[in-house]
């Protein structure tokens, strides 16, 4: 059983196809009602068979729809552009980015990337670097080598306002 919005991408592209198909029958038909020579038939039957395979073409291009590698809500970083997925539609995705501006980026582009979804990390490993001058007492750097309690249990909402920024 596929579910609802599989099936709706299977349906439209369903939809496309059998208009493809339904105009290319009635360009048979009407070759053949006028009488034309056998060689109009033949091309008219090659024009069909290209049509098809554009609409294939792009059932192609709207796997993401079908391969969900993302979902509304979903922090996703794919190129040079990270952001949260608002809407996924099946020529183009809505990304809303950090800055805050909506990207509309189309499929085809994110499907020839990397997309890394970090929703769906159950682990996180973040790497600080920090700095101790050169002058500071060793009871000073040790101070800022020791992790926090909060950072150990990883709960951000533990932490102080300041550490948030």
């Amino acid at each position: 059983m596929i579910g609802g919005s599989k099936r709706r991408v299977v349906l439209r592209a369903m939809a496309s196809t059998n208009a493809f198909a339904l105009f290319a029958l009635s360009l048979l038909i009407g070759v053949k009602m006028l009488e034309l020579p056998p060689a109009w038939s033949a091309a008219v039957a090659q024009l069909w068979f290209v049509a098809v395979v554009i609409q294939v073409a792009s059932w192609v291009n709207t796997a993401i729809g079908l391969d969900k590698p993302f979902e509304p809500g979903d922090f996703i970083v794919v190129g040079g552009i990270a952001g949260s997925i608002e809407h996924v539609g099946l020529k183009t995705t809505r990304i809303r980015s950090l800055g805050g501006e909506q990207i509309v980026c189309s499929n085809t582009e994110l499907l020839k990337q990397t997309i890394q979804n970090y929703k769906r990390m159950e682990l996180r490993r973040i790497a600080f670097r920090f700095v101790v001058a050169y002058g500071a007492r060793a009871e000073q750097a040790q101070g800022t080598a020791e992790p926090s309690p909060q950072a150990a249990t990883g709960r951000m909402s533990e932490m102080p306002p300041a550490a948030h920024s």
